[in-house]
């Protein structure tokens, strides 16, 4: 039975932003999820890796694991629908489409049902998947979004965000940060800058408080246990930072999204 099931995505967590959510997604990344986020009213800016696009109603985003993704909503907020969900492995290629944002337009009403199917109380494990396994296949039909801007892989910007990536969870410092792309601290700055908008140490920052965003809406672990995770050993100052990036306290955040979070745990039979 477990073979059965195995050959469809399987959905692990989704979250309703059914009014206009104003607060933004700071780079997060999941390790082992795939994710679409649905949008049905509102603007944003939806980076992804090194690229960055415009996205609106309409619109459905892919955010695959170990790629880092960020969300902005403009300042009329953002409605959507997140879906976390499991992919098997002959899906991870045929199953997605070639771009993180494709346009689906008007098309994107008639994926509303299915969607209020998928996520009714009472559906089963096996039905969910087959609903996901078939609002994917509609949304690959439609048309892909080229990316506006795009980051050179090969410029030290890109390369200092890379290695803030991968080590945010430890005390790292902007001396850390320039020597590993070989450049002072001031000249990294300099050429990070432009490029990103904000300072190494604040992208830092903001991939920190990102994870914890993802933790908090997508497990149950205290905020305190989320700031060592996210590598942040000063809990005050973890409370400070979220609050200023955010807009909310970590509490008050996954308070926000209790009652539009639903978790679906993987069936032990």
């Amino acid at each position: 039975m477990n073979s059965k099931r195995s050959i469809y995505p399987r959905l692990r967590h989704a979250i309703s932003a059914e009014q206009h959510d104003f607060l933004p997604r700071l780079p997060y990344r999941h390790d082992d999820l795939y994710e679409v986020i649905l949008i049905s009213s509102g603007t944003a800016r939806f980076i992804s890796d090194d690229k960055q696009y415009p996205v609106q109603a309409g619109d459905a985003l892919f955010c695959l694991p170990e790629t880092c993704y960020a969300l902005f909503p403009d300042d009329a907020g953002l409605c959507y629908t997140s879906l976390l969900f499991e992919l098997p492995e002959y899906l991870r290629m045929s199953g997605l489409p070639p771009e993180d944002v494709i346009r689906c337009g008007d098309g994107m009403e008639r994926f509303l049902p299915l969607i209020q199917m998928l996520l009714s109380d009472g559906t089963l494990p096996t039905v969910q998947s087959h609903l996901l396994s078939a609002l994917l296949l509609q949304i690959r039909t439609y048309s892909p979004l080229s990316c506006t801007q795009q980051i050179p892989e090969d410029s030290a910007a890109y390369a200092m965000a890379r290695f803030i990536d991968a080590h945010y969870t430890k005390d790292i410092f902007l001396s850390d940060i320039a020597e590993s792309v070989h450049l002072t601290t001031s000249h990294a700055i300099h050429v990070f800058k432009p490029i990103f908008e904000i300072s190494p140490m604040q992208f830092l920052s903001s991939r920190r408080i990102g994870q914890a965003q993802h933790l908090l809406l997508t497990t149950e672990l205290s905020a305190n246990r989320i700031a060592s995770e996210v590598g942040i050993s000063n809990v005050n100052y973890f409370y400070t930072v979220f609050k200023k990036l955010v807009g909310l306290s970590p509490v008050s955040y996954r308070t926000n999204f209790q009652n539009r979070t639903a978790h679906y745990p993987t069936d032990s039979n």
